[in-house]
């Protein structure tokens, strides 16, 4: 929606998208090493479709707070890259450079074992707790449904969505 298109509501609908990538992405038993958001803008009425994108490396993490905590340095890059004159009309998030979650690497500069694990404990205790009470019971941050109520089951190349991909 038209009233929808600035940076509060475009990044609220990011984490959502996230959150559901992420969460897609642990039933896989999958980690991620980058996520990239991307942009869609428009220039007041003036014809031309004008983008914007970046990206954010992750260390092999699949939980909730890495990724956005990842989202928000994107955000903030946003915040000074994007003119404010521009309308966000899309948003995009994308988990890549994915690897087995049982086989994570540790990086000698990042020390972020004891912080990862300590994540993946309470990412395991949320998911838990919502798949069986509720798909959002329990989330990372506020919980903000786009108009409408629901963001959808994404399809994305090839997979259909599953059950659990609707909430």
């Amino acid at each position: 929606p038209p009233k929808l298109r600035n940076f509060i509501d475009a990044k609220n609908c990011s984490r959502l998208l996230l959150i559901k990538a992420a969460r897609r992405m642990r039933r896989a038993n999958f980690n991620a090493g980058i996520l990239y958001i991307w942009m869609g803008l428009t220039k007041g009425y003036k014809k031309g479709n004008y983008s914007w994108s970046s990206s954010h490396k992750l260390y092999a993490a699949n939980d909730d707070q890495a990724c956005l905590k990842a989202l928000d340095i994107l955000w903030e890059r946003a915040k000074i890259q994007v003119p404010s004159s521009m309308k966000i009309m899309r948003v995009g998030v994308t988990l890549s450079d994915l690897t087995q979650a049982d086989s994570r690497q540790l990086d000698i500069f990042v020390d972020d074992d004891s912080e990862r694990q300590k994540w993946k404990k309470v990412t395991t205790a949320v998911d838990s707790l919502n798949s069986r009470y509720g798909k959002s019971l329990v989330t990372m941050g506020p919980w903000e449904l786009p108009a409408g109520g629901n963001l959808g089951g994404k399809i994305s190349f090839t997979r259909i969505p599953r059950a659990e991909d609707f909430w």
